[in-house]
């Protein structure tokens, strides 16, 4: 249980140090919204940030944190089509292609249904 609680505080420090986020705020704010979240009992990040969102002057930094927790992707599997899609525009043949003809071509094959190029 230790070990787990000890894991969770190292992995929200590295989190607020990568949204450059002051770690006192947010234990601050987050001793201030522990009893309150008792009340509330959200089922999931989601719900949890619509019920801090019309407090967002005092709780700013949880604010921050929850989105930045809520874009984090839950697997790989986007990012890993995403590069084989990359893999199957830019071939051998294709090599001389300018990075802005990649990256259109990147954007249409990822969110349109395209026959295999």
């Amino acid at each position: 249980m230790l070990r787990n609680i000890v894991s969770v505080a190292l992995y929200l420090k590295a989190l607020c140090v990568m949204l450059k986020s002051d770690i006192q705020l947010l234990n601050d704010g987050m001793q201030v919204l522990k009893p309150m979240l008792t009340q509330l009992k959200p089922k999931n990040m989601i719900d949890l940030y619509f019920e801090v969102l019309p407090f967002e002057q005092a709780f700013s930094s949880i604010l921050s944190l929850l989105i930045g927790v809520m874009t984090i992707p839950v697997s790989s599997t986007p990012t890993e089509r995403t590069f084989s899609k990359m893999k199957l525009i830019k071939t051998v043949t294709r090599k001389s292609m300018s990075d802005n003809r990649l990256s259109d071509l990147s954007l249409l094959a990822f969110f349109l249904i395209l026959p295999s190029l």
